[in-house]
């Protein structure tokens, strides 16, 4: 038993320390899942746009039903792709901020932080590579949402006599009251970090009672 005494707290702690590292890679596997996904929605964003049609409509005489749903279709791409901007610079805000608060910790540990300073830099690597990654993926969202712009200018001029264009841009006004009226979603795209953030997770977790007693049971079978 006093052996048991004596060893039990270098045992405890090389059983937290490698615990620890393995909960740092399950946080980096999780993150980079995060990204994935993330990068998937940027790659493939919904496209709701027949541009056969459109040009079909450009040469036709359209009717309202026509250019409604030509309409409603760039509208419908235009609100995802703002809303896929609007969370791109609120991550890269978030990030940024991140970034800079994790930075001041390693720094504040010295060269005598060792397994700390370990943990601090993997996920510093990990949010620079997440901003990395977001700061490319916002130009090609511009790039995309400037395109739509000068369609849809297009597409208002070429139909600005039609006689049911007056319906249309009555649909318009409409739809546009309704996409401001999303009082959702900032509350929604401030959780993005939340949901891919599994630090507060992990330092929980190893600050439980069960996982206290997971320890001492593993050094016991261990030493015995």
């Amino acid at each position: 038993m006093d052996k048991f005494m004596e060893t039990y707290p270098d045992a405890r702690k090389g059983r937290l320390e490698e615990l620890d590292n393995i909960g740092t890679e399950v946080i980096k596997l999780l993150t980079l899942i995060a990204l994935n996904k993330h990068k998937v929605e940027v790659i493939e964003p919904v496209s709701t746009i027949d541009d056969e049609m459109v040009n079909d409509l450009l040469n036709s005489s359209a009717s309202a039903d026509e250019l409604q749903s030509v309409h409603l279709s760039i509208q419908e791409e235009m609100a995802s792709l703002s809303t896929l901007r609007y969370q791109l610079k609120e991550d890269i805000g978030n990030l940024t901020e991140r970034r800079r608060q994790l930075s001041a910790q390693f720094r504040s540990h010295g060269d005598e932080g060792g397994g700390q300073r370990t943990k601090l830099s993997s996920q510093l690597e990990a949010v620079n590579r997440r901003l990395r990654a977001a700061e490319a993926d916002l130009p090609d969202v511009e790039g995309r949402l400037e395109q739509l712009l000068e369609e849809q200018s297009h597409f208002n001029d070429k139909f600005s006599g039609n006689e049911h264009f007056p319906k249309l841009r009555a649909l318009q006004a409409e739809l546009r009251t309704l996409t401001n009226g999303n009082a959702d979603l900032k509350k929604d795209l401030n959780s993005v970090e939340a949901e891919t953030n599994y630090d507060a997770l992990k330092e929980e977790s190893a600050n439980s009672e069960p996982f206290i007693r997971f320890c001492g049971y593993n050094a016991n079978t261990m030493l015995f």
